[in-house]
């Protein structure tokens, strides 16, 4: 018998380039949270397609939506197998590029998170490689993504966007508001949430410690997956 799958469709070559090499690199050392190609890719009308496991859960954004927000333990769970999934891809040299939880899919309980897209990602082949294309979705880019620096640290920037995930999660709602990365700009010692505004919501200092050391506008203060 066979797992139900799903197939993803591409029409931008470059997007189809890099999540290939990443499901390339995942069929050599997979990961129990990163999304695997189950089937060769296949070229139909002029299209890509690329085979993958259905997670019947859906993506994790439509479920806190419907949620609400996620209790606090069931939030942190989840965000350990998304921090443990983009370590890994960083440790094999991938930065992702474009963390969100549209881009999280779950099993049907809702135990199990699966971090899938690779279409932004991009090889970090040094320790010191510094990522150049403005990739990502504003909501979850890090500052330096879209300020005026020509590069920036994508693993640093995948670590960002992980704290914006665990705020949507925990709390339902946006961190911050829609002028933020431009203000940061001017005024990156201000911390982008303070402990007040995570205090109103009765967070344990666990859930805090973990959004604070993410969400640091200074990309060299900012915790990277490894530390988390």
């Amino acid at each position: 018998s066979f797992d139900p799958i799903v197939s993803k469709a591409f029409g931008i070559v470059e997007e189809a380039e890099e999540e290939l090499r990443v499901l390339y690199m995942l069929e050599r050392h997979p990961h129990p949270h990163l999304i695997h190609a189950i089937h060769p890719p296949a070229f139909i009308s002029g299209r890509m397609v690329v085979y993958l496991p259905m997670c019947a859960g859906g993506d994790l954004f439509d479920f806190v939506q419907r949620r609400g927000h996620l209790a606090e333990p069931e939030a942190y769970s989840l965000l350990l197998q998304i921090v443990s999934a983009v370590a890994h891809l960083h440790r094999h040299n991938v930065a992702h590029l474009d963390i969100k939880l549209e881009n999280v899919f779950c099993n049907a309980d809702h135990t199990v998170a699966t971090v899938a897209d690779f279409g932004h990602s991009q090889m970090v082949c040094t320790p010191d490689f510094q990522c150049t294309v403005k990739h990502g979705t504003h909501l979850y880019a890090a500052p330096e993504v879209y300020d005026d620096h020509p590069c920036y640290d994508g693993r640093l920037a995948d670590a960002w966007s992980i704290g914006v995930a665990a705020f949507l999660m925990t709390f339902g709602r946006n961190p911050f508001p829609d002028d933020y990365v431009l203000r940061s700009r001017s005024s990156p010692s201000t911390p982008p949430i303070s402990d007040a505004a995570l205090l109103q919501y009765n967070t344990t200092p666990r859930m805090s410690d973990f959004i604070q050391s993410c969400v640091v506008t200074d990309p060299s203060l900012r915790a990277s997956p490894f530390l988390l």
